[in-house]
């Protein structure tokens, strides 16, 4: 399954940092209509099944100049969430069990967890205000889209906006 998350860059490091959807789906053929300017597949997705455990996720770290996978952070769930890059060498995500999470740009090092309240599949942003560094991500998940990825469908779909301040 191919999803629209966004990734982020560290030049510094020269690490791109890629969400990665791992979900191998079928397609089945349905009535065709197809009209000009409008989405088309031909037919639906036959849902994958979460049990089966052939759908996972992970955060790739990979140096753009030369393709080479430095680290993946591995998740049992598909990477829904875009990820945010920091100057002080963090990498925000979540995932589709609920949990923010900040990882070594480095090592890919999980430093960081807590649990939002439903599936994230936002974009992490950070901002400043007074002098202070803030990280602001949503928590709100979609059942049918999470089913259709190999997801679990039995998380709160969530519907939150949780910002943490970053330290020193």
């Amino acid at each position: 399954m191919n999803g629209a998350v966004a990734g982020s860059l560290n030049p510094d490091l020269n690490l791109a940092f890629i969400p990665v959807i791992e979900s191998c789906q079928m397609m089945q053929k349905g009535i065709s209509i197809h009209f000009e300017g409008q989405f088309f597949t031909g037919g639906l997705p036959i849902p994958v099944d979460p049990a089966d455990g052939s759908a996972y996720g992970h955060v790739t770290a990979m140096d753009y100049q030369t393709g080479e996978v430095r680290w993946r952070f591995m998740d049992p769930q598909p990477m829904m969430a875009g990820t945010l890059s920091t100057a002080g060498g963090l990498v925000f995500t979540g995932s589709q069990t609920g949990h923010a999470f900040a990882l070594n740009a480095e090592t890919g090092e999980e430093l960081w967890r807590f649990r939002l309240g439903g599936g994230i599949r936002s974009q992490p942003i950070a901002y400043q205000l007074d002098g202070e560094a803030y990280v602001a991500i949503g928590s709100s998940n979609f059942q049918g889209i999470a089913a259709f990825a190999g997801g679990d469908v039995a998380i709160p779909e969530g519907g939150h906006l949780y910002v943490f301040k970053l330290g020193n």
